[in-house]
């Protein structure tokens, strides 16, 4: 029996090498892409032509978000987060979606007006819309910098962050960053030059400012789209 089964294995054996010299099989590589999660996110350097270019689109001063924000937001800046707790029940929680996702939040909390909960909203949608109009796929925006409490801006001067002010707009739940530097792709259909969506978000965000929607300001070196909504 060992002796039979022994043949049979050689038989095999032989049948395989014989199949293969009359098909050879050929090696199958996948691109590297194809390795490259679907959702993920796209990061770049943006150039200092870029920012040149961006920056005098959006450049409504702080002295112009600070009226707005504390017309149309919070009555007082809340100095603890503890004391956010307090207020939070009047504004909107805003969170992950089909349109933004809204980043690890280190020195804010994802708080804002009902108003501004709705600009962000309507300027996510638009950009995806506009991106998807364009044929490069879909992208979503990613929130950096919502609410902010006395104690979070000291905490964000602490770091050496220059654009910090101690009245920060961000303290009366009317404003919030959008990076222009990250987006997040979604699904393998999306190739879009990082520089074009850039400019998408720009130019977006610059049809709500002329409907007199918002204040906004391309932040050169924070690398953020700061937004203060206007009602």
């Amino acid at each position: 029996m060992r002796g039979l089964r022994g043949i049979g294995v050689l038989m095999m054996m032989w049948a395989t090498a014989a199949l293969s010299q009359t098909f050879p099989l050929e090696r199958t590589t996948f691109p590297l892409h194809a390795w490259v999660p679907v959702d993920r996110e796209l990061h770049w350097e943006p150039t200092t032509q870029v920012k040149k270019a961006c920056a005098p689109i959006l450049c409504d001063v702080n002295a112009l978000q600070l009226e707005a924000a504390t017309q149309f937001g919070l009555v007082e800046r809340l100095q603890t987060r503890d004391a956010a707790e307090a207020v939070t029940s009047n504004l909107v929680l805003i969170e992950n979606n089909p349109h933004y996702r809204v980043d690890t939040l280190t020195y804010s909390i994802p708080y804002l007006t009902a108003h501004a909960a709705k600009l962000v909203d309507d300027i996510a949608v638009k950009f995806s819309r506009r991106v998807q109009q364009k044929g490069l796929g879909h992208y979503r925006l990613i929130v950096t910098s919502v609410l902010r409490t006395v104690e979070d801006v000291l905490n964000l001067r602490a770091s050496g962050n220059r654009n910090a002010v101690l009245n920060s707009t961000h303290c009366y739940a009317t404003t919030f960053d959008i990076s222009y530097e990250r987006f997040f792709r979604v699904g393998w259909f999306a190739d879009a030059d990082p520089e074009t969506l850039t400019k998408i978000l720009v130019d977006v965000v610059q049809d709500f400012r002329e409907r007199g929607e918002c204040y906004a300001i391309f932040e050169r070196r924070e690398s953020c789209v700061h937004v203060t909504v206007r009602y």
